[in-house]
């Protein structure tokens, strides 16, 4: 017989269905994720689910939030540069792009998923930001047109159909030139 909700800890539960909500996500975006699938997979009653996420859209948001979790933004060896870490940022980005349609498609009608999305921009932002001022600490990350500036090259570079290696190179770039550009 499957653990009621009172014989495990909310917070342990949580978790556990948010990791296979994560998966079912990862493999097959929103449409994949099925409340129904995630409540068979952990052996306990759709309704159970609806106890601890009340909606479909609440328990996709938490499964992004995870996922966001695993994207590289302060995860620096000693050897990385700024630019190692940005390149491996947005190679994670991009492996979450579908998702990432599911949340802006989402956004349009649920308001769980709007605040998420919003939370994200402003996220991505202040590291745009912190790219910037780590590229050129005298001043190319105080420009909100430069910060600006670098979430479109990313931005385009998530919708382009450009090789991982390319995107790499073009990201450099794009952090070089912004660095050399805002010199005295």
């Amino acid at each position: 017989m499957p653990a009621n909700r009172r014989s495990v800890p909310k917070e342990e539960k949580t978790d556990e269905i948010v990791r296979a909500a994560r998966r079912q996500l990862e493999e097959g975006g929103y449409r994949g994720l099925s409340i129904g699938r995630v409540a068979a997979e952990l052996g306990i009653a759709e309704n159970s689910i609806y106890w601890y996420f009340p909606t479909k859209d609440d328990l996709f948001v938490a499964a992004v939030r995870a996922l966001v979790e695993t994207i590289p933004l302060d995860k620096r060896r000693s050897a990385d540069t700024i630019e190692d870490v940005a390149v491996r940022a947005v190679s994670r980005l991009a492996e979450l792009q579908p998702i990432r349609g599911a949340l802006l498609e989402r956004a349009a009608v649920s308001e769980p998923a709007a605040a998420l999305d919003r939370e994200l921009r402003e996220r991505f932002a202040d590291l745009a930001a912190a790219l910037l001022v780590e590229a050129n600490p005298d001043g190319a990350g105080s420009n909100n047109l430069a910060t600006s500036a670098l979430m479109a090259i990313i931005e385009g570079l998530l919708r382009m159909d450009v090789t991982r290696s390319d995107r790499g190179e073009i990201l450099r770039y794009a952090l070089r030139r912004f660095a050399a550009e805002s010199q005295p």
